[in-house]
């Protein structure tokens, strides 16, 4: 039926996404269905990045990422891919299954 179920997420206000993230759970939970937490993050300007330090885009994906990954930490996602817009994916278990 279906392969992955995605959950958007703001995380500014995560309260919101947690009814469809439990619904997702419920979705994979004994099947082959992998769960995707997705986020979108703002670009900053180009005319603003001379004010920002120069990690500062690493640090905001890094940041993003562990949100998502307490998030998906709390309802035991089966086989969680955490995934921000623009960054690399974030796969807890790709270790695991490629080591």
């Amino acid at each position: 039926m279906f392969k992955t179920v995605l959950v958007p997420v703001d995380l500014n206000d995560v309260e919101t996404a947690k009814p469809a993230l439990a619904q997702a759970v419920m979705i994979a939970q004994g099947s082959d269905v992998s769960v995707r937490l997705n986020h979108v993050r703002s670009d900053i300007p180009r005319s603003a990045m001379e004010f920002v330090p120069p990690n500062f885009d690493a640090e905001q994906f890094q940041g993003c990422e562990g949100e998502l990954a307490d998030l998906a930490a709390g309802p035991k996602i089966p086989d969680a891919a955490l995934w921000v817009q623009g960054s690399r994916t974030y796969d807890p278990g790709a270790s695991a299954r490629t080591g």
